[in-house]
């Protein structure tokens, strides 16, 4: 019997997204506000329109994480999970970084530091450059910035980091997956992804 073999983008897929961050997809860290029936939301009234609320999605959680649901919907952590985050951020947080670099620009965007939008702008032209959408770049560095500013990392916008990630990943075609695979810069970014995500792993 012949073994099934999977496209190279599939399995490059699976290296840098499954491997690096095993997570729920569209996890939506927040609280948000219900919406009302389909003939009532729309709030048409008097001639003037009423914009519907949104949606109430409540958070899912990581999977095999010490996550769980706060009373208004917001992702908590174990007091012990939260400290283990906290030291393997600022083991990543403690490392130097070449000037003009991916993993430079990545690590003032991180910290918060006041070369911020000139790092944006960098880390921005680079991934598009390796074959990233505009969309999917922005939101990701919207998502880690300022993440590891301070000594408690937020964990609901570490959440939304990892989906950003993966999101920004599922969308690269086969040719920019060879660029990342390729890339030293991408890799520290991925190892040090996973070095956050597993200070959350569930004790067994």
């Amino acid at each position: 019997m012949k073994k099934q073999k999977f496209p190279l983008s599939f399995g490059l897929v699976l290296m840098l997204s499954t491997v690096l961050l095993a997570t729920a997809n569209r996890t939506n860290a927040g609280t948000f506000v219900n919406q009302g029936t389909s003939q009532e939301s729309s709030g048409y009234s008097g001639g003037s329109f009423i914009p519907p609320n949104p949606i109430t999605r409540p958070p899912q959680i990581v999977p095999g994480t010490n996550l769980e649901l706060g009373p208004n919907g917001e992702l908590i952590v174990t007091a012990e999970a939260q400290a283990a985050l906290n030291q393997a951020a600022s083991e990543i947080t403690s490392q130097t970084a070449g000037a003009n670099t991916i993993s430079g620009a990545i690590l003032v965007l991180l910290k918060g530091q006041d070369s911020f939008d000139s790092a944006k702008t960098q880390l921005q032209t680079n991934l598009v450059t390796l074959g990233a959408s505009q969309e999917s770049v922005q939101a990701f560095i919207t998502s880690i910035s300022g993440l590891l500013a301070t000594e408690n990392v937020n964990i609901t916008q570490f959440n939304n980091a990892v989906n950003a990630w993966n999101n920004l990943i599922k969308q690269l075609s086969p040719q920019s997956l060879r660029e990342f695979m390729k890339n030293q810069d991408i890799a520290k970014l991925a190892k040090d992804l996973k070095k956050l995500r597993q200070a959350l792993k569930k004790a067994s």
